[in-house]
């Protein structure tokens, strides 16, 4: 049997990760008739969405297009047994103008026997904060009290779904119910062997070896939160280059101590985030209960200690100046 598998992300839930390490150990995987085509110059296929995404960064597009390059992939992998697995957390985008048509990708992939999608989701307050910090590191973001607002009035943030139901009637437009199978980041990433193997799992792949780990098994981890924050208040509206993040890491704990969690929202925020997605991530489990029974959404707190935004007094910030004003000096 032909498989093909579509691991749509989604966006900072592990996918770079998956990613590299699919790609460093693409040889051995293929002797065991698991295909992660390499295509293009990056571990991710985020070229699936070219031909629908003008905006998607020159490095990314393929030289024969999205579709060119799939009915390559296909004429070679369709007609064999083996799974081909292709990667992108693009292929999750909700922006109109961004998005790509996985009508047409599915159609293009139509000579494999099955093709199954696997998508990685985390609560939301988790993914809102991993987002905007992946945001900070290239542009002035938004700030945290938008990005909350935003994101309960739109149910997107930065043209990605955040309320979940959303994602899966976009899912079910294209794709069989009982062909979209959904992880929850957490609990994948605790269980036995971790993330990657957990989503191949999910792929099929119950008996896969283990694989060799590339960036010590965590490639692209979020920067500190309150520290990233500060330092991006401090270069506005350029984005801040990771040393002065460093230098606002390093007053961050010596005022609060070594080792301390941070969080981008306020305690406010917080709480409003967990009340409205609470209830649409319960809604969104019910619908899920009759094809994936047992699947829940970890519901998580920011361990004990964590600073919040709301805790920077006057006193920290001018902690985190006077660090800034020597470090600028030396």
């Amino acid at each position: 049997m032909a498989r093909a598998v579509l691991h749509i992300g989604t966006h900072k839930t592990g996918s770079t990760t998956f990613q590299d390490m699919m790609a460093h150990n693409a040889r051995d995987l293929a002797r065991r008739g698991v295909f992660y085509p390499k295509v293009g110059k990056n571990a991710g296929h985020h070229g699936l969405v070219g031909d629908w995404n003008p905006h998607l960064p020159e490095m990314y597009h393929w030289r024969y297009g999205s579709v060119g390059t799939l009915k390559r992939l296909a004429a070679d992998h369709a007609r064999q047994d083996g799974v081909m697995i292709l990667s992108t957390e693009e292929l999750s985008r909700a922006e109109a103008g961004r998005s790509p048509d996985l009508g047409v990708i599915r159609d293009l992939l139509s000579g494999f026997d099955r093709v199954d999608v696997v998508c990685v989701l985390r609560e939301q307050w988790q993914f809102l904060q991993s987002v905007w910090l992946e945001v900070s590191r290239q542009r002035e973001p938004w700030p945290p009290t938008w990005t909350a607002n935003g994101a309960m009035g739109t149910d997107q943030a930065e043209g990605l779904w955040v309320d979940y139901s959303r994602l899966y009637d976009s899912l079910l437009a294209v794709f069989p119910a009982d062909r979209i199978h959904f992880l929850d980041f957490d609990r994948a990433r605790k269980s036995a062997g971790g993330l990657v193997p957990a989503i191949l799992r999910a792929a099929g792949l119950p008996d896969h070896p283990p694989l060799k780990d590339v960036h010590g098994g965590h490639s692209n981890p979020s920067p500190p939160a309150l520290p990233s924050w500060i330092a991006a208040q401090v270069d506005r509206p350029e984005p801040p280059g990771p040393g002065l993040v460093t230098v606002m890491q390093e007053a961050f704990c010596r005022h609060f101590g070594h080792n301390v969690r941070s969080c981008l929202f306020t305690r406010e925020e917080m709480a409003r985030l967990k009340q409205h997605f609470g209830h649409r991530n319960a809604e969104f489990q019910e619908r899920l209960a009759t094809v994936q029974p047992g699947f829940a959404l970890s519901v998580t707190e920011p361990p004990e200690g964590t600073v919040f935004r709301d805790d920077m007094t006057e006193e920290v910030w001018i902690a985190c100046l006077t660090a800034l004003r020597q470090a600028r000096r030396s």
